[in-house]
């Protein structure tokens, strides 16, 4: 018998959690000669003969106080028995950089001397600017942290020439899709996978930059669930194609299935997420726990063009195992019935990366360019003849595609900006 699900906007998968009464005290750190503020959330039944994982949060940099962001991080505390310790900036500039590195091993030091900690299960997370600094120390390993959780880091372009990407270092990126960095997001995403780090994404739709909204908590512990994963769930697709799809916005609803092995033997929940709503509707998702399979529909929006990511999230009801499958969409406008498509040895885009100028090399001698960004949004738009150059130099460094068309329409081609 097929038991089916359908997916909605709202993802946020979380059991119904208990609220108890996470015991918050504070207690002072020094680093620097400087002595700070250390905003602490420790399980209501704290036992001292036993160890406890550590989360070390850096807050914003908006110059508030940490203390609502510790919090909002209570349920990590109620729920998984970790201890959080949030360091609390005396200045305005909150930023955790170079200059404030110390603070970030003082507060765990400090946590070490008050608690009985797990000294291998040390975790660090990060919101907004401090976002990045999170992946910074974590994912070039200046503390031998478990694993790293930012939420809706501040993602500056070029960021990540700074960041070893190739790093092992585990780590889940939860954004909210109405962020204000969240094409910078998923471009760091979509860097990280390229060079095979361990990373997963959680989207939290119709969030902007903050971190006061009602299941913050839950997607925090959401993000350490990944990276604690017991590898007991696995999701396999029959699709040669995948992780890139190629549609046209007129295309009919494309279906995808995927074989899921639960060698746990327990009850899964689902969810599907498209990372841009406006090109691809979230997925539609039918699961047959016959075969123990899941079809997954995926619809292109008539006259809308772009790349997008479709997050497909298995998870334990009650449990702890949990696994994600990401793969890339992309969506071209349909042109008309007369237009001859060429393939991609037919044009030659160079140098890729590029800085400031841009060529194309093709059988035509007139071609009309676009470049979309990472949304699909039309971010340059020119008409070039024979070998004149285009100019990307307002561009911002980045993830960016590019069509040209002429008497034929050419393959979109990924281009990246530096």
């Amino acid at each position: 018998m097929k038991r089916f699900f359908t997916i909605c906007a709202v993802v946020l998968f979380m059991n119904s959690l208990l609220i108890k009464a996470a015991k918050q005290i504070t207690a002072s750190i020094v680093s620097g000669g400087i002595t700070y503020n250390l905003y602490i959330s420790i399980p209501d039944d704290y036992n001292a003969s036993k160890k406890y994982p550590l989360v070390v949060a850096l807050t914003g940099c908006t110059g508030a106080n940490a203390n609502p962001y510790r919090d909002g991080l209570r349920p990590i505390s109620d729920s998984l028995k970790m201890i959080v310790v949030c360091p609390n900036p005396k200045t305005n500039d909150q930023n955790f950089d170079d200059k404030k590195f110390g603070l970030i091993t003082a507060s765990i030091d400090t946590a070490k001397a008050m608690y009985n900690i797990d000294t291998i299960s040390v975790y660090l997370t990060g919101f907004s600017c401090n976002g990045p600094v999170a992946l910074y120390h974590g994912l070039n390993k200046l503390y031998p942290y478990k694993g790293i959780f930012p939420w809706e880091p501040y993602i500056r372009y070029g960021y990540d020439k700074r960041t070893d990407l190739k790093s092992d270092m585990p780590i889940t990126i939860a954004e909210g899709t109405s962020d204000e960095s969240y094409v910078q997001v998923l471009s760091l995403y979509d860097s990280l996978k390229n060079n095979g780090a361990k990373v997963n994404l959680i989207l939290v739709p119709g969030i902007t930059h903050r971190f006061d909204f009602a299941s913050f908590g839950n997607v925090m512990v959401q993000s350490i669930r990944y990276l604690n994963d017991t590898n007991t769930i696995s999701i396999e697709s029959s699709e040669a194609s995948l992780p890139l799809i190629k549609m046209m916005d007129t295309d009919a609803a494309k279906e995808l299935v995927f074989k899921v092995k639960n060698k746990g033997n327990k009850e899964l929940l689902f969810s599907a997420l498209s990372s841009y709503t406006a090109i691809i509707a979230n997925p539609t998702l039918e699961y047959s726990a016959t075969d123990s399979t899941i079809k997954l529909t995926i619809a292109p929006m008539v006259g809308k063009s772009g790349q997008v990511i479709i997050v497909l999230e298995a998870r334990e009801k009650g449990g702890l195992a949990i696994e994600q499958i990401t793969f890339k969409v992309i969506v071209s406008k349909f042109v008309s019935v007369e237009s001859t498509y060429a393939s991609a040895s037919e044009i030659k885009l160079y140098p890729n990366p590029a800085k400031d100028k841009l060529y194309l090399k093709s059988n035509e001698q007139n071609l009309k360019v676009q470049i979309l960004d990472i949304s699909g949004r039309i971010v340059l738009s020119n008409t070039i003849t024979g070998s004149d150059p285009i100019d990307i130099s307002s561009l911002k460094n980045g993830i960016y595609f590019l069509q040209a068309k002429g008497k034929m329409v050419y393959p979109i081609e990924k281009l990246i900006k530096e």
